[in-house]
């Protein structure tokens, strides 16, 4: 995925990556393509948070995921197979925020996949 002009291998480098406010954090590190998506995770406990994260963590999701979907053709046509299902992304580990555990959470991974399938609908003008 692409975000900011950056090369990620996967969704969660890039998320993970997004967590720093310095760039020079993110590279070679998050995008290097031998940094699969669960050394990502454990790198992203590991930079400096920045002070805003709260707040624009749902606004790089969006746009990773937009990103994924719309320059990959084979996964746009999968996600947009699932229309009008109810996308919910289910986990164990406890992640409530991004989806559901335990029949509990807000979704919101499930949410932006939904709203990109919206978008990826829309006919280009």
């Amino acid at each position: 995925v692409q975000i900011y002009n950056w090369t990620f291998p996967s969704s969660e480098n890039a998320y993970q990556a997004m967590k720093a406010l310095d760039p020079g954090m993110w590279w070679p590190r998050f995008a290097d393509r031998g940094c699969d998506p669960s050394n990502a995770k454990k790198l992203g406990r590991e930079v400096p948070l920045r002070s805003d994260w709260e707040q624009v963590k749902g606004d790089f999701m969006r746009a990773i995921v937009r990103d994924k979907f719309t320059r990959h053709p084979e996964l746009k046509e999968k996600l947009l197979a699932t229309d009008p299902v109810k996308l919910e992304e289910w986990n164990h580990w406890g992640d409530s925020f991004w989806g559901i555990c335990a029949g509990k959470g807000e979704n919101w991974l499930g949410r932006i996949l939904m709203e990109t399938r919206d978008f990826l609908w829309r006919p280009p003008f």
